[in-house]
């Protein structure tokens, strides 16, 4: 685990970290949605900013392809399969934290795109489209600051990603170090 990582604490009322980093960890947190990223539409995800998961059910190790599931010239080139096996977080459901800071369904719309179709226009988290599962990879989200909390889903990212990483010692399979 890194020695640096500070955990964040918000509020407990608006903290939506999962006691546990898993489905039922998550809709304990009031986290909705849980449907397949491959078949996610517009009308799926609320018109509102929040944050959001890519989940894979499975916690065994994936096997993991050398470019993207649908790859095509408009991507930006793959990971290189030694680099994605050595950033695999074990026994980790969550691959990927995100954020939407005008639109959940703009976003993720964008988000599946870029994998599905070959679009450019969300490179973050793209390493999940070379695992051989990716069609049955989950996505969850919660909207923030719906309530005047004055939480964004800026600082609900960086909050989830810390609370993930002092868990398992790394950020997300699939949110690469900035």
């Amino acid at each position: 685990m890194d020695n640096d990582v500070t955990p964040i604490h918000a509020s407990t009322d608006f903290d939506l970290t999962p006691a546990t980093w898993d489905i039922p960890g998550l809709k304990d947190r009031g986290w909705e949605g849980f449907i397949p990223l491959s078949t996610l539409v517009g009308k799926d995800a609320p018109n509102v900013p929040g944050v959001y998961v890519v989940i894979r059910e499975s916690t065994q190790d994936p096997v993991i392809g050398d470019k993207g599931i649908y790859q095509s010239e408009k991507q930006v080139a793959p990971y290189r399969v030694d680099e994605l096996a050595q950033r695999w977080i074990k026994g980790a459901s969550v691959v990927y934290i995100g954020k939407a800071s005008t639109s959940l369904r703009k976003r993720l719309g964008q988000y599946r795109r870029a994998g599905m179709a070959g679009g450019t226009s969300h490179n973050g988290g793209r390493s999940i489209w070379q695992l051989a599962d990716a069609e049955d990879l989950l996505v969850a989200w919660h909207p923030v600051d719906q309530d005047g909390s004055g939480l964004e889903a800026a600082e609900m990212e960086t909050q989830l990603i810390t609370h993930f990483r002092a868990e398992y010692g790394n950020r997300p399979f699939a949110n690469r170090n900035k």
